[in-house]
Formats: structure tokens, C-alpha cells, sequence
């Protein structure tokens, strides 16, 4: 069933969207539609997925030894 949905974007994220959908090759509507589909199908399972990735990794930082801040990391690169 297809119904057309009206939505009320600020104009820095109607702006963002008409961005994402250009670089898709998408119209508007589409990205918005892509967008929300990928969101509502989400499951638990996807989500468990990425917890158990994200321990995987922390887990192979050697103990005992400083991370640095991935925030000071992005900002360093991008004053280069």
C-alpha cells in the first residue's frame, strides 16, 4: 500500500536529506523512504551484532596501555 507522507524537516535536514539522496541517485522521497526502512528493520539480533563487534575490538587493546581519544585523533587530522 503505497501513501504519500508529508514531512516537516527543518531546513538543515531537508538540505542534508536532498544531499544523501543526490549522492544515492535517489529522489527525496526515496532516500527519506530508504531511510526509515533501514531504521524500523533494525533487529535485536543486528544490534547484539555490533555489541559483540565493538567488544571484539576493544578487547584486542593491550591492557594497561592509554588509548588516546578518537575525538582528539579526528580533530588532529582535520587541522592538517
Amino acid at each position: 500500500m503505497d501513501q504519500k507522507i508529508e514531512l516537516d524537516l527543518e531546513a538543515d535536514d531537508r538540505a542534508a536529506l536532498e544531499e544523501r539522496a543526490s549522492a544515492n541517485g535517489r529522489s527525496v522521497a526515496e532516500e527519506a523512504a530508504a531511510i526509515l526502512h533501514g531504521y524500523l528493520h533494525v533487529t535485536r539480533a543486528d544490534a547484539a551484532d555490533l555489541i559483540a563487534q565493538s567488544r571484539a575490538l576493544r578487547a584486542m587493546a593491550r591492557p594497561g596501555v592509554a588509548q588516546t581519544d578518537s575525538l582528539l585523533l579526528l580533530r588532529e587530522d582535520r587541522n592538517r
